[in-house]
Order: structure tokens, then C-alpha cells, then sequence
């Protein structure tokens, strides 16, 4: 067992789900190129597309669970150091043709445990799923999933104690909660979850039901939407961002047209709601983009995005009219109120 130490209680539990066939690159390290230093001959691995952001919130010592597609659970890592991928060249993994893939960033890693053999489940499905934290949930995966798959470990795996410890914690925290939101949820207008019981949220037949929003025991004076209503919400949108790649509920957030806090009536509106992922809610909270009368993306002039996702997401398609899941819209009189608050619109 490795000398290694753990980040805090806090710290994030990482899956990574490696296709065999980049397997011994991941594990045996980066080539030996300078622009990879002291990282040389410890594992490595890289994030692409919509989930390379979650690079930035990656802290060292956090603990990654490592399965190899096909074979099972076969290391621990931690994580060391993250950092942009400036050149396709300095990394070796190929796609299933055998093409250079290409990686938005380098996840560097110190290697924890090896287990031989790897720990398998025989009920456990991850195959199409290559990335989540538990965390914030298991990305596309059920919590029964994620459950039974932390479950495995525990019971099956030749663990440390602080290492059990931590994944201990992390199950405890998704048995506790139904959705596990991300620690560094945006700040502006993310809709905190009531804990109280409700019975509203019906959004089939927009319009029957009370959709007045109940003030909340956290988060100031604005009203809080209900758990059934944002299941409900989510349930409608297929459990999917209306602008991005994202799915599953701790990756997504219901995003308010008219701010919670301007009109409590229209809280629990179904009209009133977007489903967004968190990076996309914020910046539609900070109002950097926002939808016309046609449903189209309009994009404030002086936003210059550094971030890649949010660049293809939202200013690339400025002017593209986004297509709403059957039977959800967004009424165009919420639009109006949204937009004249506007400057730059």
C-alpha cells in the first residue's frame, strides 16, 4: 500500500472507466517528453469535450477509482496535477481505429493500489460510462448504480482504512440524498432545492396547478423550487442540458427565465424553466446569454469566453434557434420581462 496521502473528508472520489486499448498508456505514464516533468513513468489520463471542464475541479490527493472497460476495477489513483493539453502529440491514446485522439486536458496521477485481480461485478453495467464523480453523483449512472459499485469495493477490495473511509463517505452521501449537487454550484440564481415535502410539480398540463413557489428555509428570501417539481422538470427535458451534451440529474440545474426572486408566482412555472447544466445556468444567470422571442441564442457582444465549452455551447451558435424537448417552451411574454432587463440585449 502506498505511502500517499488522502485529500481531506471533502475531497471528491473520481471514476474513470479506461478503454482497453489505452489502457497501458494510461497506466504506464506520459511519453518521456519534458513537457511532462516529474509526471514520467506515473499515470496519466485525459478529459475531452463536455467533461473536460471538471479538470478545474480536481484538487491533489483526491482519490480516482480506475477501471479498465471489460476487465473491472484495477487501481487506485490520486490525483496529482491538471493542465491543459497544448499539443496532441505528447500523449499516445488512439481511438478505436487507431487515429491520435484528441484531449482538452492531462490528468495526472500517482498510483495508490493495484489490485490482482481486478475487483469485478457481475451486475454492475459502467461500459458507456468513461467519466463521473461520485460526488456530484455518477454522471450518467443511477445512484443504485453508483451504490452498488462503491459496495463492491468496500466489501470485495484489499483497501486501506483511510481509503475505505473516504468511500464510505461518499456512499453514505448519495444514500442521503437524492441529488447530489456540486460543492461549487454556481452562486448568482442556482436553484437551491427545498427539503420540505411538496406536492406540486406537475408539469404535464401546464397551467393547472399552483405553481407559486414556496419561500425557502436557506438562500436569502427567494422561493425554492420543490423536489418534485424539479424531477418532474428533468423527467420532461429527458434528463438532459437544452444545450450542451450533459445528462443526468447532478449534472443539471432548472434555470429561471424570470428570476425566482422577481416574480414568486411563476416559480413552479413549467414555462418559466429551462434545464441547464451548471456552467450554462450561471452564465445565463449573469444574463452573458440569453433566448430572443424566436427561441433563438443571443450572446452579450464583450463575452470572450476562455473556457472551450463555453465557447462551442453558447457564442458559436449565437442567432441558432434551440430546439425545446416535445410539448416544452418557454412562454415569450417571460422572454420579454427577461430580456428588457437587459442592457447589452
Amino acid at each position: 500500500m502506498s505511502s500517499i496521502e488522502l485529500a481531506d473528508e471533502n475531497g471528491s472520489v473520481w471514476l474513470f472507466n479506461l478503454q482497453s486499448r489505452n489502457w497501458a498508456a494510461c497506466r504506464d505514464g506520459p511519453p518521456d517528453l519534458p513537457v511532462h516533468g516529474e509526471h514520467v513513468g506515473h499515470p496519466f489520463h485525459g478529459l475531452a469535450g463536455p467533461t473536460a471542464h471538471h479538470a478545474n475541479d480536481m484538487e491533489e490527493g483526491e482519490l480516482a477509482i480506475v477501471r479498465q472497460s471489460g476487465e473491472g476495477i484495477e487501481e487506485l489513483w490520486t490525483i496529482k496535477e491538471t493542465t491543459p493539453v497544448q499539443d496532441q502529440s505528447h500523449h499516445n491514446w488512439v481511438t478505436e481505429d487507431g487515429q491520435p485522439e484528441t484531449y482538452d486536458e492531462f490528468i495526472y496521477r500517482r498510483r495508490l493500489t493495484r489490485f490482482d485481480p481486478p475487483v469485478k461485478s457481475t451486475n454492475y453495467q459502467v461500459e458507456g460510462t468513461d467519466f463521473a464523480s461520485f460526488n456530484k453523483g455518477a454522471n450518467e449512472l443511477s445512484d443504485d448504480h453508483a451504490r452498488m459499485f462503491l459496495d463492491v469495493l468496500i466489501e470485495n477490495a484489499p483497501l486501506g482504512s483511510a481509503t475505505q473511509r473516504r468511500l464510505e463517505i461518499v456512499k453514505k452521501t448519495i444514500e442521503d440524498s437524492d441529488d447530489i449537487i456540486s460543492e461549487t454550484e454556481p452562486s448568482s440564481d442556482i436553484d437551491n432545492v427545498s427539503d420540505g415535502s411538496s406536492s406540486r410539480g406537475e408539469v404535464t398540463k401546464p397551467g393547472t396547478e399552483d405553481t407559486t413557489g414556496q419561500p425557502g428555509s436557506s438562500g436569502g428570501n427567494a422561493p425554492q423550487i420543490s423536489n418534485q417539481f424539479r424531477r418532474d422538470i428533468l423527467q420532461l427535458y429527458q434528463n438532459k442540458c437544452l444545450l450542451s451534451e450533459f445528462r443526468g440529474s447532478p449534472f443539471l440545474t432548472v434555470s429561471h427565465v424570470v428570476p425566482r426572486a422577481a416574480d414568486y408566482d411563476l416559480v413552479e412555472h413549467p414555462d418559466n424553466v429551462i434545464v441547464l447544466c451548471w456552467d450554462l445556468h450561471a452564465a445565463f444567470d449573469d444574463n452573458l446569454f440569453t433566448l430572443d422571442s424566436d427561441l433563438r441564442i443571443q450572446v452579450d457582444p464583450e463575452f470572450e469566453p476562455v473556457e472551450p465549452f463555453l465557447q462551442r455551447t453558447i457564442v458559436s451558435r449565437e442567432g441558432e434557434k434551440v430546439e425545446f424537448p416535445s410539448e416544452m417552451t418557454v412562454d415569450p411574454e417571460f422572454l420579454e420581462r427577461r430580456n428588457k432587463n437587459i442592457e447589452w440585449f
